[in-house]
């Protein structure tokens, strides 16, 4: 599923995480702020354990599930064509939960750094690296733009996942772009990545009806050319 290096930096990142909560632990208040809404403001709050330990914790079980998957892939020597997207995917992912971890147990120590600065950018960031990743990905039945049409034609699938590649890194621009728009960070942060999903699932369905009508008109070709025509 993913490279020996990857599950590397995953474990270091759960250590490091697992070691942030265990320096912090002592001086986080008995109730710590927890939730956040769109503008940043506390609205939630949970005990001191679960607030300093609920993030390395999760993060711990799945590193633990995906190593085992891993593990038993490798063993059965399968070929997973989505493996170059899995690990810095997940490696992007567990990285960006373990700075929230580390943004809240910051915050309840005294220094209220506004989510709604935080958020938007590491949002933006990870779309920026999945699209990244998207431009190369191989067809597969596990991760990537999987809508009948890609998942039927190899052409479909590159052309989507190219158009894709572009539209995410646009997507994570816009994201960042939520900090400046505090009043509308939803519309900045929903409303791009819905029509995104939307215009994606059509593109693809498009460009498969394009191809087959283009190999139909081939096929009927040949079928007129009479024998011996040059």
């Amino acid at each position: 599923m993913y490279s020996r290096r990857s599950a590397l930096i995953l474990f270091l990142i759960v250590l490091t995480s697992f070691a942030i909560a265990v320096v912090y632990y002592p001086r986080m208040p008995e109730y710590m702020a927890s939730n956040f809404d769109a503008r940043g403001n506390v609205n939630g709050y949970t005990s001191r354990f679960w607030g300093t330990f609920f993030t390395p914790i999760l993060l711990g079980i799945l590193f633990l599930i995906f190593s085992s998957l891993s593990a038993l892939i490798r063993s059965r020597q399968i070929t997973i064509p989505a493996s170059s997207f899995v690990g810095p995917f997940l490696i992007s992912l567990f990285t960006f939960f373990a700075l929230i971890n580390l943004q809240v147990i910051v915050w309840n120590a005294g220094h209220e750094i506004s989510f709604a600065i935080t958020i938007p950018i590491g949002v933006g960031a990870l779309f920026m690296m999945v699209g990244q990743l998207l431009g190369s990905l191989q067809p597969n039945w596990f991760v990537g733009i999987r809508t009948y049409w890609t998942l039927k034609n190899r052409f479909v699938w590159e052309k989507t996942h190219e158009r894709a590649a572009i539209l995410f890194r646009i997507l994570g621009v816009i994201h960042m772009s939520a900090v400046f728009f505090r009043e509308y960070i939803l519309f900045f942060m929903l409303l791009p990545a819905i029509f995104l999903g939307l215009y994606l699932i059509a593109y693809s369905f498009l460009l498969y009806q394009q191809v087959e009508k283009f190999a139909q008109r081939t096929e009927n070709s040949k079928k007129s050319d009479p024998p011996g025509s040059t």
